[in-house]
């Protein structure tokens, strides 16, 4: 295939590839650079591969260049240019810092040395590059501009440019097997559905049993909340008649008791929400947008009761009325014995708590306590005694 460029190649077929391309020429190409600096300068320098490109008049930008051209082969030349700002540096390593160097004036000394460099370069990429007799059939030429990070104020690049005949490289094409777009809609999101809520005694809470039906009154069939990642958004649904039961809300789902304590009165909120469900992207695109969406897919999925956000039970959704309710098929924890195993820790952090006391308050208690009961074997209810005679 013939082509006038690497970045017109890698631009003809997708982005990607022409990020693995400039990505595989920065590793390949920055440590022969940096090779090249080490073994013939022996200093250490930062480079970055800046740019890559067919047009090597972008690079210029007023700069001055010294240009070294090699041979490599009767048609193809290979091109190095350096910086002015990086010229000097250089130059200033071998000779010494010298104020009056003028780039303009440069001697034949400074000329060889730069040009042994240039050459020292050139055999470092000779290790990448095609030989003659293997050059591809392909026009143009492509410039590699590195950026030396020597000093803000310094104009230090090197640009190699090198014809695309002697660029070894492999040609990145495109899979087949590509993400489609279409497909998008159908792909999967795990998400929490929230239903609606309700209050109920605490009494009624610990005496919940499978087949019990919770009616939640916060709720309407029509609306749900979705929460995706941590954002939530109310929505509008099409609830499923499939759903809806025959209900009779004045005997209840079960008898509530009339002799109960203060306690046990007291109304706890309970939430629902359907266990950990996927979606798919194109339901929550929908849900995004306003639009009424069908979610009758999930109906199916166990809901949770929770109380502080901790689950207590689990069943069935129902449709009761304009309301939403579940069936409990699941009782996932006693909470009567919960909660007397909550007293018992709590009376045993209080036994702790007096046992833990320091010595020395038990013993001004103790002192307390004797002074107290001096106190009362001097006071005697019999002074208060009235005798019939004074009446």
């Amino acid at each position: 295939m013939s082509v006038n460029s690497i970045e017109q190649f890698n631009t003809n077929n997708s982005g990607i590839n022409l990020y693995k391309t400039f990505d595989w020429f920065y590793k390949n190409y920055s440590p022969l650079l940096a090779s090249a600096f080490q073994e013939f300068w022996d200093i250490g320098f930062d480079f970055k591969l800046l740019s890559i490109s067919d047009n090597v008049n972008y690079f210029f930008g007023g700069c001055e260049y010294f240009v070294t051209r090699i041979k490599l082969d009767k048609e193809n030349p290979l091109t190095i240019r350096i910086s002015k700002d990086m010229v000097r540096i250089l130059l200033d390593v071998t000779l010494g810092n010298r104020e009056d160097f003028e780039f303009e004036k440069i001697t034949e000394l400074e000329a060889n040395i730069i040009t042994a460099f240039n050459n020292f370069i050139y055999e470092k990429f000779s290790e990448v590059l095609l030989k003659a007799d293997e050059k591809k059939d392909v026009s143009g030429e492509t410039t590699f501009a590195f950026l030396i990070n020597f000093n803000a104020d310094s104009e230090t690049k090197i640009l190699i440019t090198i014809p695309n005949a002697f660029l070894n490289y492999t040609e990145i094409f495109p899979s087949d097997e590509r993400f489609n777009l279409g497909d998008f809609p159908k792909t999967k999101a795990e998400v929490n559905l929230y239903i609606g809520s309700t209050s109920l005694p605490l009494n009624d809470i610990k005496n919940l049993e499978k087949e019990d039906i919770i009616v939640l009154e916060d709720s309407n069939i029509n609306k749900m909340t979705l929460n995706f990642e941590g954002n939530e958004i109310g929505f509008r649904v099409s609830p499923d008649p499939s759903l809806i039961i025959s209900f009779d809300e004045d005997n209840g789902s079960k008898n509530m008791s009339k002799n109960t304590n203060i306690w046990d009165n007291i109304q706890v909120d309970i939430s629902a929400e359907f266990e950990k469900v996927k979606i798919s992207l194109g339901e929550i695109k929908e849900i995004s947008e306003g639009l009424v969406v069908d979610i009758g897919s999930v109906y199916e999925n166990k809901v949770d009761l929770k109380v502080e956000n901790k689950v207590i039970a689990r069943g069935e959704l129902i449709i009761i009325n304009d309301r939403y309710g579940v069936k409990i098929d699941e009782i996932v924890e006693d909470t009567n014995s919960e909660q007397e195993e909550m007293y018992e820790n709590q009376s045993d952090e209080d036994e702790e708590d007096y046992s833990s006391s320091d010595e020395d308050t038990q013993e001004e208690s103790s002192q307390e306590e004797n002074e107290q009961s001096e106190d009362e074997e001097e006071f005697d209810y019999k002074d208060f005694d009235v005798d019939d005679e004074n009446i």
